[in-house]
């Protein structure tokens, strides 16, 4: 008896757990981008216009392009059926903000087109 309790709370928690909310991250504040000017503003400068980044690393995107310190800003959030995914990739020059690129997810892109 003891056996068939535990299966069966075990498969309920299986199913279950396909309908549960999952939010990692902070949605990226992209609307502020336009006060950060390349070469000219500083990583602190980032920092208070962005907050602090989920992470960073470094991309060599081409070999005529040099080397960048990268931060990453990202935001996932899942219903079970529908993905939200936004992430935000700040380069630096040294100490010096570089650019960006921004992805959302393309569920959000083709809605958008149709």
């Amino acid at each position: 008896m003891l056996t068939r309790t535990v299966a069966a709370l075990a498969a309920a928690s299986l199913l279950t757990a396909g309908c549960m909310s999952v939010t990692y991250g902070v949605r990226p504040h992209t609307e502020r981008l336009e006060q950060l000017k390349p070469g000219a503003s500083t990583a602190s400068d980032v920092l208070l216009t962005l907050g602090e980044p989920r992470g960073k690393g470094a991309a060599h995107l081409s070999p005529g392009f040099p080397s960048r310190d990268i931060w990453l800003y990202e935001f996932t959030k899942s219903d079970g059926s529908n993905v939200d995914l936004k992430m935000l990739v700040v380069f630096m020059n040294g100490n010096s903000y570089d650019g960006y690129l921004w992805f959302s997810s393309l569920d959000k892109l083709q809605k958008t087109y149709r």
